[in-house]
């Protein structure tokens, strides 16, 4: 039996720059597979793979709405360190309508209006950039979702998976607080139970990497995917979380199990569900983790992201992801790729500021 969960350490040196590192992977990942998320895996080359070219590097809507994610912790952070409590949801809302507000999309007059923030005068993080259906359906209908009545009771799809990896950043005591708030902040636009629990087990396992690599626990990226996968197990019996986490479990393992990468990728198709890209993301990280031994360091990372790009799926989503939990768990990663990566990420210093204002209210 894995043992529970260990709580990241807000304190340790490593925090910070592993926090920066993971969104800077998950934004380079999505620069990746966005140009060809359309493609069919046997049309994806090096040619058309960016990270392969001289191209600019653009992100989509997935990096856009996990940067957004964690400045709505960080505006619950600001609130609570003046002693005044705030609703994390409503917080996570407000950020997400802003959001829409900025693309250039027009509320419905029910809809709350916030005032700006810093993060809404950065034009990389709400240009339009593949918004998804589901997620823009559900606010733009000035509507608060939630996990028992929502608009979207069979969206399933990836729009709330990779932004709910913000939610393992935070340095809480119990992972119980990390479940339930990934929960209810997919169901701000996802209703389908294994869009909730794929939200879950994305949180769970970043928590789980980031204790790893700020000392409170030991372990590999395996390790941290095993504990989320027994996690996931009792998230029917927790209040306001409906299902059984079946086919959210059910990609974990196959993500642990013997199969490569390319096979569960061939397997899957074109299936762009959260819990298929939740379980790729983690399979191709498992591999580059694997190779770190034998591969040069500056290759890890760019072949892992460009591997995750070339699926049939969900290619910005999956790629996002692995970048994320690699560059998390390992931020030498993200430092040892060619310096062209970086300086052709549109937004890389936007990316930089959003990480930066979080961890100024955790000191």
């Amino acid at each position: 039996m894995t043992e529970c969960t260990s709580t990241p350490l807000a304190s340790s040196p490593a925090f910070g720059p592993a926090v920066e590192s993971a969104l800077l992977g998950a934004a380079a990942g999505d620069a990746a597979g966005y140009p060809v998320e359309l493609l069919p895996a046997a049309e994806i080359t090096s040619e058309n793979l960016p990270l392969s070219n001289a191209s600019e590097l653009i992100f989509s809507d997935d990096t856009q709405l996990l940067c957004y994610t964690l400045d709505a912790l960080t505006e619950v952070l600001e609130w609570n360190n003046r002693g005044v409590a705030a609703d994390e949801l409503a917080c996570l809302w407000l950020a997400y309508l802003r959001w829409v507000r900025g693309m250039g999309y027009e509320l419905l007059e029910n809809a709350p209006f916030s005032l700006d923030r810093e993060i809404d005068s950065a034009e990389s993080l709400h240009d339009r950039q593949g918004p998804g259906q589901a997620t823009l359906e559900a606010l733009l209908s000035g509507e608060m979702q939630s996990v028992s009545k929502n608009m979207n009771p069979d969206a399933l799809g990836s729009g709330a998976l990779v932004r709910a990896a913000a939610l393992g950043f935070l340095p809480v005591a119990t992972e119980q607080t990390v479940v339930l708030l990934a929960a209810r902040s997919a169901a701000l636009t996802h209703g389908h139970p294994e869009a909730l629990a794929s939200a879950v087990a994305c949180a769970l396992t970043v928590r789980e990497l980031l204790a790893q690599v700020t000392g409170a626990a030991s372990g590999s990226l395996r390790d941290a995917v095993t504990i989320a996968r027994e996690l996931c197990e009792h998230i029917a019996s927790m209040d306001s979380i409906p299902g059984s986490a079946t086919l959210s479990i059910e990609a974990l393992d196959n993500a642990l199990s013997d199969a490569s990468a390319a096979e569960l990728a061939e397997r899957a198709g074109n299936d762009w569900r959260a819990t298929t890209v939740l379980s790729l993301a983690i399979a191709f990280a498992l591999e580059a983790e694997k190779s770190m031994d034998s591969m040069p360091a500056e290759r890890v990372l760019v072949q892992a992201l460009n591997s995750a790009a070339s699926v049939d799926s969900d290619s910005d989503s999956t790629a996002a992801l692995t970048g994320l939990f690699l560059c998390v768990r390992y931020p030498q990663l993200l430092e040892s790729v060619p310096e062209s990566v970086l300086t052709r990420l549109r937004g890389a210093e936007d990316i930089r500021a959003v990480a930066q204002r979080y961890l100024a209210q955790l000191v």
